[in-house]
Formats: structure tokens, C-alpha cells, sequence
């Protein structure tokens, strides 16, 4: 049976996304990103903040964010987890540090506050930010033989995209475009922008061959 890291790596190799990509998208830090896919559990934040990464990163992969975090709960053992309190904290260090119910929801109430100014913060770097914008095709510095190219990506659901100057399709966040191109090197240039006036702009440059 597949691990929850192994299900989401694969996903993510399969969709042809770098972690860079990813973490821009969703904007939740490569490190962390790289512990889930790992498994390596002892780097990652307290459950709660990683059940949230787990399933904004399974959303954007379109996978079955309530299978994952079921299975992220089976491979981990939250009643375990003592990285809810600080660091030393433990009943055996007398009984100053002795875990109580008040000391424990005092720290939980910490962690929902800071948890709240955590999406407060994410949601103002999503409006006041450039919108992201990811490349799925074609590759950079793609060869091929064919005259046209298919252009697939996705960015912000409101976002303006536009492919060499002119104005495409966005679906949901979702985007795609047939270009017609000509021989030698071809320079396309995908811009989003948002309606802050910020904007975020790829380049793909594509060779056609006989």
C-alpha cells in the first residue's frame, strides 16, 4: 500500500510540477511540501497547521483530500504528538511542567489564534500579491514537429490570462489554447493578471523541426 507522500509525489511527477511551482501556487513553504511527500513528519509543524497543508496540496492535485488526511492519521499518531507544547514541557520534569487540562487549553486556544491570523495573512498575500500562474504545457525549450502547440495551465479563478497579447479563456482557474506556430524558435508569453493590477508572466520557448 502506497504512503500518503508517496500518493502526492506521484500525483504531482505526474502532472509535470516542480515543488517551486507548487509552492508558489498554494503558497505553503518548499520544506514543508518536501517533509510531507518524505513522510518526514518530525519536520512539520503541529498536526492541526499539517492536516491544513495536507489538504490544500491534495486539493490542488485534484486528489481525495478526505482519503489522504485519513490516511495521514493512521500513518501518524496524533495522540503522540507532543509539539503542541513547548518544547522541555513534559510531566517528568516535575511537577511545574506537569501537563494539566488548563495548561493544554491554553495552548490549543494559542494555536486556533494563531492558526486565524495564519489565514488572515494568506488571504491578504493572495489579494494584494501577483496571482500565481503555472505552466503545465508545454515544456520550456520543448521540441516538436508539429505546426501547433497546446498551452495549459492554471492561476487565479478571476484572473485575466492572456497568451502572446491576446486574451484566452479562463476556466475556474484553468486555461488552455491552441497556438499555431512556425519554424525555428518560438517565444510564447503567458500573462495573469488580477484585478489589483498585479500580474505574474511565464515564458516557454518552443522549437519546431521538419
Amino acid at each position: 500500500m502506497k504512503t500518503l507522500g508517496e500518493i502526492i509525489k506521484n500525483k504531482r511527477s505526474e502532472r509535470k510540477l516542480s515543488i517551486e511551482e507548487v509552492e508558489k501556487a498554494i503558497k505553503i513553504r518548499k520544506k514543508y511540501l518536501v517533509a510531507i511527500e518524505d513522510g518526514d513528519y518530525d519536520n512539520l509543524p503541529p498536526a492541526a497547521f499539517t492536516r491544513g497543508f495536507i489538504k490544500n496540496y491534495s486539493d490542488f492535485l485534484e486528489l481525495d483530500s478526505p482519503s489522504l488526511l485519513a490516511l495521514y492519521r493512521r500513518e501518524f499518531d496524533e495522540l503522540k504528538d507532543k509539539r503542541l507544547l513547548p518544547k522541555g514541557m513534559s510531566s517528568s520534569e516535575g511537577t511545574f511542567w506537569k501537563i494539566t487540562p488548563t495548561r493544554v487549553t491554553i495552548v490549543l486556544v494559542v494555536l486556533i489564534a494563531l492558526g486565524f491570523f495564519t489565514y488572515l495573512f494568506s488571504q491578504y498575500s493572495n489579494l494584494a500579491g501577483a496571482p500565481p500562474l503555472v505552466i503545465l504545457k508545454p515544456g520550456e525549450n520543448s521540441v516538436i514537429t508539429a505546426k501547433e502547440v497546446e498551452i495549459l495551465g492554471k492561476t487565479d479563478l478571476d484572473a485575466v490570462v492572456r497568451i502572446n497579447g491576446q486574451v484566452v479563456n479562463n476556466n475556474n482557474g484553468n486555461f488552455s489554447q491552441i497556438l499555431q506556430l512556425s519554424d525555428g524558435i518560438n517565444t510564447i508569453v503567458i500573462n495573469s493578471a488580477a484585478r489589483n493590477g498585479k500580474s505574474s508572466q511565464v515564458e516557454r520557448h518552443v522549437r519546431v523541426v521538419e
